[in-house]
């Protein structure tokens, strides 16, 4: 077996760098650590017990969310719990708690850890069956004898055990004996169901059954590979990779757009690791890594280091803001493939957007009291966080969530040979122990300019490499009085026979800096590595908002107005002034700002429980129409094919392939859903439906949709594009799409009172008006009143 525990090169274990106690990563990490240690793991193993008809320790009770709800049965008439996400969180839990041992040692968590494993390795005894995931294992039978219709009111089964396959892989690889020893046993058992199980498998239906979402399982193979050497795990790794993926990336082409982008986050973190085992045979693979950060982090992200919005990829060149925006799982899955980028060639670029992710992205997906985990960033301009509600959510962002806290570090150093690269600034103590040093950083980063890093014990001659971030301007170092400047190769190069009590002063000068986005011209500022936004009061009692929530799908719209830049014809760069720079805030002059008034700026992560805008328009304000809009919506699903139409409830008529995909308006990118042709009973008309939340008084269904030719043609056959709305099955109204007017359409619909009363959502249904019709929708909305453009 391969000790991939103690390889020496690489990057420095975590258990070897400690964070200043009280600094900005060292309370965000202890908040983490007090949330994961807070919570009821038998609850969390009760899903596994569930299978096999065990009754759990204690007889705990499953806990809500995506841990016991269906996919599609946030509504209220919903069924039986058969779709669910069930032991995904058990998995993030013992990956979370397996980080925070190894970066912490703490004994308290070790105990809950080593009860976890040992739960689950006497459960497989127990039932004499090696499967211990939380949904039922039925649906993988299925699988495993090529049922087409194996996932068939299953919701991602792979994806749900991935996540505990890799939480016994990090427990394995970050704890010690004999609970790594326990956990590894349980793994071996419970990846080789797997490996018997797609054995009889043919390529074509393993390529089919890989459409659907399962992590990273890929990279569970290639971890066995590396801890066995036996060759049909690499094998196996293999054949559960994506070529429809993959291929393109390979040969350097860009096929991402529209499609669900931390589905395939995943697979290529696992394809990179398949190439770390083999790297003459699957340099494809490196290929397809790197040109795949490429376009997901120069072509497709935000200011704050995220990606998507819908949970979906945008179209190139596209940066559209919204409610939506940043999955936070994606930024997670990033971070975990720069990781392995970083590791093949030591670009600093890599850990410049590493270091902008972490800050504005990760950092902040924590509420920093509660410990909170956020699904979403909003970057709508005016809006504002929504955090879960803990034990009730269980969202996948809750699970990568808990694991954020206990990684902040870990790329922080990388050691190669006699050289350590510094990659992150954070005030802390290291032992390098492969060269006998031990080294404290002092600083207030980003807060400062100044990092000391002194040497408390020298291992003699070594060279240290700082890493100079891209958006500062002659970075320095000073040692026993030598100046090292930057000379562009991305890091400052400081090779000596050091001594004890030597010490670098570091300057790495900070100017704010404007970020354009690409698209829609608005602008957004960065200090250093630091995403700066305007706070615009606070969330308390503000009506119709929802901080805190269950249902992801039910995340309100209220904004705040929002200032816009006014450049007077001058360059909008240096319009934020510096008020106080000991804590970050700055400040855009009131001859700048639209209201007259100075427009405060705050690091972004700072900023909870108040409304915010990171993007301001340039000398146009927002549109009125869209803010109003917002401001009166009840409820909205958008065509994303995943957890929003599922949590509204989706259903269509419609047989053969899914009628939906992407398309851009007005600079941005929209989704859309469309029925026409063949229905699965053929005296019905084509439609698809959605149940939505209503308010008490008078409500209206907003239909939008793209303004496009009312007819089109397929093999033959033309359709019109026209529609009935039905609301619980009473028509309310006929949409006609309309020709030669650009932009978006909006109709609204007003739903009779008797419709809704003492309800709390109704059913909408659009349908083709005739067999030659088609029903279309980009957005779906109740609102409580109508707007015009």
């Amino acid at each position: 077996m391969t000790d991939l525990k103690n390889q020496r090169s690489g990057y420095i274990s975590t258990s070897d760098i400690k964070l200043e106690g009280g600094s900005l990563f060292a309370e965000s990490e202890r908040v983490g650590a007090d949330y994961i240690k807070s919570l009821d793991i038998n609850r969390l193993l009760a899903p596994s017990y569930e299978m096999h008809g065990v009754t759990p320790p204690h007889n705990a009770k499953r806990y809500e969310g995506w841990e016991r709800k269906r996919s599609n049965n946030w509504a209220p008439d919903g069924g039986a719990e058969s779709h669910t996400l069930a032991g995904h969180s058990l998995g993030h839990w013992l990956s979370a708690a397996a980080s925070f041992y190894r970066a912490q040692g703490d004994a308290e968590l070790l105990g809950k850890i080593s009860y976890a494993v040992n739960k689950l390795c006497e459960l497989q005894e127990e039932t004499g069956s090696a499967y211990i995931g939380g949904c039922p294992e039925e649906t993988f039978k299925k699988c495993f004898s090529s049922d087409p219709d194996w996932v068939k009111n299953y919701w991602v089964p792979w994806y749900g055990i991935h996540k505990i396959y890799q939480g016994l892989i990090d427990i394995y690889m970050y704890c010690p004996e004999p609970v790594s020893k326990i956990s590894f046993k349980v793994l071996k058992r419970f990846v080789d169901w797997a490996v018997d199980g797609i054995s009889g498998l043919s390529d074509e239906f393993m390529q089919e059954m890989l459409n659907e979402e399962h992590g990273g399982m890929n990279e569970i193979f290639a971890f066995m590979y590396k801890f066995t050497g036996d060759i049909k795990y690499l094998e196996t790794a293999v054949k559960f990779t994506h070529k429809r993926i993959l291929e393109p990336l390979e040969s350097g082409e860009d096929k991402l757009s529209g499609l669900h982008a931390n589905t395939q986050i995943p697979k290529i973190v696992g394809a990179a690791q398949i190439y770390e085992c083999d790297r003459e045979k699957y340099e494809k693979y490196r290929r397809a890594g790197e040109a795949f950060w490429d376009f997901v982090v120069n072509d497709r992200s935000y200011v704050i280091g995220g990606n998507s919005i819908g949970e979906h990829f945008e179209i190139k060149g596209l940066e559209s803001l919204g409610i939506k925006t940043c999955e936070s799982c994606n930024t997670y899955n990033m971070m975990r493939l720069t990781e392995l980028l970083y590791g093949w060639d030591h670009r600093s670029e890599y850990i410049d957007w590493y270091e902008s992710a972490l800050y504005n992205h990760i950092l902040g997906q924590q509420e920093p009291e509660t410990g909170a985990k956020m699904y979403f960033i909003s970057l709508l301009p005016g809006h504002h966080r929504v955090y879960e509600e803990k034990e009730k959510s269980w969202w996948c962002c809750t699970g990568t969530g808990m694991e954020n806290p206990g990684r902040y570090t870990r790329v922080m150093y990388y050691e190669e040979g006699d050289e350590l690269y510094v990659n992150l600034y954070m005030p802390n103590e290291l032992v390098w122990r492969s060269k006998g040093f031990e080294l404290k950083t002092e600083t207030k980063y980003p807060y400062s300019d100044k990092v000391r890093i002194t040497v408390k014990k020298s291992g003699g001659s070594a060279g240290l490499m700082l890493r100079v971030p891209a958006w500062c301007d002659k970075m320095s170092a000073a040692v026993d009085g030598e100046i090292y400047n930057d000379v562009g190769t991305g890091y400052i190069s400081l090779r000596r026979d050091w001594q004890d009590g030597d010490v670098i002063d570091i300057t790495i000068p900070m100017k704010t800096k404007l970020y354009s986005s690409r698209a829609q011209g608005q602008i957004a500022y960065k200090y250093g590595p630091v995403a700066l936004a305007a706070p615009l009061g606070s969330v308390k009692n503000a009506h119709g908002v929802k901080e805190y929530i269950m249902n992801e799908t039910r995340i309100d719209s209220v904004t705040k107005p929002v200032p816009y830049i006014i450049t007077n014809g001058e360059a909008p760069e240096g319009f934020a002034e510096t008020e106080d720079k000991d804590s970050l805030k700055f400040r855009i002059t009131p001859e700048h700002s639209s209201t007259g008034m100075a427009i405060e700026l705050r690091p972004f992560y700072e900023i909870h429980h108040e409304f915010y805008t990171v993007y301001f328009n340039v000398d146009s304000e927002a549109d009125r129409f869209i803010k109003e809009l917002n401001d009166m919506t009840v409820d909205k699903v958008e065509p994303d094919g995943q957890q929003d139409e599922l949590g509204h409830g989706f259903m269509t008529n419609i047989s053969g392939e899914e009628h939906r995909s992407t398309f851009v308006c007005g600079g941005e990118s929209h989704m859309y859903r469309d029925a026409w042709g063949d229905c699965v009973n053929k005296d019905e008309l084509p439609y698809f439906s959605y149940t939505l939340s209503v308010s008490k008084g008078r409500n209206y269904v907003c239909v939008v949709n793209r303004a496009e030719s009312p007819e089109f043609e397929c093999d033959g056959v033309k359709y019109r594009r026209e529609f009935c709305i039905y609301a619980e099955n009473e028509k309310i109204g006929e949409c006609v799409t309309e020709e030669n007017k650009s932009g978006m359409m909006y109709g609204f619909y007003e739903i009779p009172m008797y419709l809704t009363a003492g309800k709390e959502s109704v059913t909408i249904r659009l349908e083709a008006k005739t067999s030659s019709s088609c029903a279309c929708v980009s957005e779906l909305r109740i609102t409580t009143d109508v707007v015009t453009k």
